[in-house]
This record gives C-alpha cells, sequence and structure tokens, in this order.
C-alpha cells in the first residue's frame, strides 16, 4: 500500500490553519507533513521559525493540531537545534519527527539525544543528502520509521524539493 503525505510550509498561523483545513477535510488524508524552516539550515523562514511567541503562546494555551483523531502530524525540522524546535511540535500533538543529518556535526549523537529526550513518545525520521555519508546512518538506522532522500542540500534555499521517496513505516 502506498501513502501520499501531504506536505505545507507554512508562512504564517493563518496560512497554516488554512491548508490544515483544506488537508484535514480529505478524507484519504490520514498524514500530514508540516515543514519548519529556521531560515539558517534552510530559507526562508517558515512559521513558526519567524515568529515564535506565538507559536509559544498558542502551545501554552494548550491548543492543538486539528484533526488528531483521524490525522497524523510529522515534521520536518529543517533547523538547526531540532530538538529544542521538537518539544512544542509534540505538545501540539505531532507524533514524528524528521531530522537533517546536516543540522548537526554528529549526527549519531543528535539521533541518540533525540531517542533518549522522546523515546518512544515519537518516531524518528533522517533526511539526508544523496552525497551524506551513510555510514553515519547505520547504527541508528534500526530505529528511524523514515529516511528520505534529497537533491539539493537545505541550505541551497530549496530545501522543500524532496526527489527520491521516502520509506515509511
Amino acid at each position: 500500500m502506498s501513502l501520499v503525505v501531504p506536505a505545507v510550509l507554512p508562512s504564517s498561523r493563518e496560512d497554516l490553519a488554512q491548508k490544515l483545513a483544506l488537508l484535514t477535510a480529505i478524507p484519504p488524508v490520514s498524514r500530514i507533513q508540516i515543514d519548519v524552516v529556521d531560515g539558517r539550515l534552510a530559507t526562508p523562514a517558515s512559521w513558526p521559525c519567524a515568529a515564535p511567541e506565538e507559536f509559544q503562546a498558542m502551545v501554552a494555551r494548550g491548543e492543538m493540531l486539528p484533526a488528531l483523531e483521524h490525522v497524523a502530524y510529522e515534521i520536518d525540522l529543517m533547523c538547526f537545534d531540532p530538538l529544542v524546535k521538537a518539544g512544542p511540535w509534540l505538545a501540539f500533538g505531532a507524533t514524528r519527527l524528521t531530522l537533517h543529518a546536516e543540522s548537526a556535526p554528529d549526527l549519531p549523537a543528535l539521533l541518540a539525544a533525540a531517542r533518549n529526550q522522546y523515546g518512544s513518545l515519537v518516531s524518528l525520521g533522517l533526511a539526508l543528502t544523496i552525497g551524506a555519508d551513510l555510514s553515519l546512518v547505520r547504527p541508528a538506522s534500526a530505529r528511524l520509521s523514515t529516511c528520505s532522500l534529497w537533491a539539493s542540500r537545505p541550505s541551497d534555499g530549496r530545501a522543500n524539493r524532496l526527489t527520491s521517496a521516502s520509506s515509511r513505516r
């Protein structure tokens, strides 16, 4: 069975709300990816990186992503310090995090820290550029639920262009 996961790159809170309202109303949609771009690892910055106080206030009020009863959310963290950015998204209802190999100088340490910090509360994915050193991934590959290959580096400003399909479990 194939799974098509629509991705949204929100420019504002309102933009995210509009896109999620559209996608969650489509019955076959059971998973949505939200791209979080910090403006440093990849450009341009997306919401909430462009307005972090607004997002923090939403999380503090206990707001949640819509339609959690039938849609699972994955957050693609195209940012440095992805584990710092991840916490509020998990509180907001996300269940999968995708980390980018380029976001940390020590990929095995990043993956170990993610697993130690979040345990089984979240499934982890990894995004790599095609030229990445796959030997760094092998030790952690059994604990990854998805791995994506990208044709360009996130810093090229084309981070939203996935060129090969993810293997999703």
